[in-house]
């Protein structure tokens, strides 16, 4: 044949070679074709090197046949192969054998192989305890088992347990249960303790902070971040801050400006608390090595005598506010300051900084700590525009609340809007249908820019402007001068708020059954919900994607 191929051609009758060639690969193919078209009922029935799949011999490299329209209505097609529906399970803890998962496809209790499919999420696993998320094979869990430190069972999928969040302007950071620290948002003056290289300014997914595993408490300032890490089971610890540098706020002396990853605060191993705040950053000491004597530091930006040292002056490193021996709790603003001060019979409540909208209680500014009340103070939080603090209600775990400063929006929550007001012990926060006895009661109350939010007996409330979903009310168009219930589903218990204190354009996160939601602005990803875009809004709380 080759030499009649090879006369033929050199003869110039190209056509009829060419014609030969697909006549002889006419003949290979459809003898392919039978071959691989046998019927079968076993692997033996079949050519080698084929295999007996729904009944016909198939080879390794054919394609996956579709046999969704051959399958009968008990069948579902899956590789090629019609397998027929039992429906005895829903979820995987219906599968009782041991090694078994649920495929929901097919509601066929299926063996977990490594090699099973988890291109769809939820339907297989590799391993007893495994099963699909995000694509990919991770630890499952059933019945509330089967979950690392720092993760619970939702959903029969093991997702991040979190015990603490703190708000910055544009960037969010929050606690695992078991000591890791994440943050997320923006990231343009290292806020979020990640390197440079390794980060875009914009982060819309948690990202975790080093590689430590040790975090007891974060604090989100506006453009920087500080926390505390301490050894198990202890309540104080070593200090790091991280982000701008501009004001000294970090702590750490004037340069540099910005810091990318978290940077040592002195020596001190005796941390107990700090707070972030607009340019400067406060944080308690513990003096004795049971903490019964606590001093209180403050550093960085002074214009406004936030520092609480009688003058103006910046500070680049820690120093002592005197007027305190054994401050229990601190909070910073834009440009004041409240702390809470124990004494042998009550808390006593200082605010100092500047007294725009009467936010420091009193009415004059404060270059040193001003007494605002004598009353028992179990709370306290500040903002740019506000203060609300709780007052301690013996036996219990809540107590009156109150709020005080610009009013604009109905931030205090006094059923008012308007004129700026100090603090007045008959003018506390109510909350909207409840009795009157329960109306000012919070076991928690947080001031964000221009609104407010607290959570009593399981509920959460926020009130004052909505510019931007912070309340996440959508029956709120503009503003609200009432503590309003956020609309929740069923089994939803929050346990924490935190607001935005900085921004105009705000956004708010709540930890409800250990996981976290957030709401509101989210240009730069601070909600964590995997999306960064300019004017982005989310107007009911949402769950962050898992890190």
């Amino acid at each position: 044949m080759l030499a009649i191929g090879y006369v033929s051609l050199h003869g110039g009758n190209v056509f009829k070679v060419l014609s030969f060639i697909v006549f002889i690969l006419l003949i290979i193919s459809c003898s392919e074709l039978n071959i691989r078209n046998i019927d079968c009922s076993v692997d033996e029935d079949c050519p080698s090197g084929s295999s007996c799949i729904n009944k016909i011999c198939r080879f390794k490299d054919d394609l996956i046949i579709d046999c969704s329209e051959t399958c009968k209505d008990d069948e579902t097609c899956k590789d090629g192969e019609c397998i027929v529906n039992d429906n005895n399970c829903k979820l995987k803890s219906d599968c009782t054998e041991i090694g078994f998962t649920c495929h929901t496809d097919t509601g066929n209790c299926v063996e977990c192989l490594e090699d099973k499919d988890c291109s769809t999420e939820n339907k297989f696993c590799d391993q007893v305890s495994f099963t699909c998320k995000n694509r990919e094979v991770i630890q499952g869990c059933n019945s509330g088992s089967g979950c690392s430190i720092g993760e619970h069972c939702e959903n029969e999928i093991c997702v991040a347990s979190w015990k603490s969040i703190s708000l910055g302007e544009k960037h969010t950071c929050a606690i695992k249960e078991n000591g890791e620290l994440f943050c997320w948002g923006s990231n343009e003056l290292g806020q979020l303790g990640i390197p440079l290289n390794k980060s875009s300014n914009n982060v819309s997914i948690p990202k975790k902070v080093g590689e430590y595993n040790d975090w007891i408490s974060v604090s989100s300032g506006k453009s920087h971040t500080c926390g505390i890490r301490a050894e198990a089971a202890s309540k104080i610890g070593a200090l790091y801050c991280w982000g701008s540098n501009s004001t000294s706020e970090l702590g750490t002396g004037n340069s540099p400006q910005v810091k990318y990853i978290p940077e040592l605060v002195n020596n001190q191993s005796k941390w107990l608390s700090v707070s972030s705040g607009d340019g400067y950053t406060c944080g308690i000491t513990c003096k004795t090595s049971e903490c019964k004597m606590r001093d209180l530091l403050c550093w960085g930006k002074n214009e406004d005598k936030q520092l609480g040292n009688g003058n103006s002056d910046k500070e680049n490193m820690p120093k002592k506010v005197t007027t305190f021996n054994n401050v229990l709790k601190v909070v910073t603003g834009v440009n004041h300051t409240c702390a809470i001060d124990e004494t042998e019979d009550r808390n006593l409540l200082y605010c100092w900084g500047k007294n725009e909208n009467h936010k420091l209680g009193q009415n004059k500014n404060a270059p040193s700590p001003l007494l605002v009340d004598s009353s028992n103070w179990d709370h306290i939080s500040a903002s740019a525009n506000n203060t609300c603090g709780i007052k301690f209600r013996s036996g219990k775990t809540s107590g009156w609340a109150y709020c005080w400063g610009s009013n604009e929006y109905g931030q205090l929550g006094r059923v008012s809007y308007g004129d700026s007001l100090g603090y007045e012990y008959d003018n506390s926060v109510i909350k909207e249908g409840v009795e009157e006895e329960e109306e000012d009661i919070f076991e928690n109350i947080q001031s964000g820019y221009n609104y407010s939010c607290g959570i009593n007996d399981s509920q959460l409330y926020c009130w004052g402007s909505n510019s931007h979903n912070q309340l996440a009310n959508e029956d709120i168009t503009d503003k609200v001068n009432i503590a309003t219930l956020v609309p929740l589903s069923s089994g939803m218990i929050p346990s924490s708020i935190s607001v935005n204190k900085f921004s105009e354009f705000p956004h708010t996160c709540s930890i409800i059954n250990k996981s976290i939601y957030c709401w509101g602005a989210g240009s730069y990803g601070q909600l964590g919900d995997g999306q960064i875009q300019i004017n982005s809004i989310v107007s009911i709380p949402k769950k962050i994607l898992e890190p």
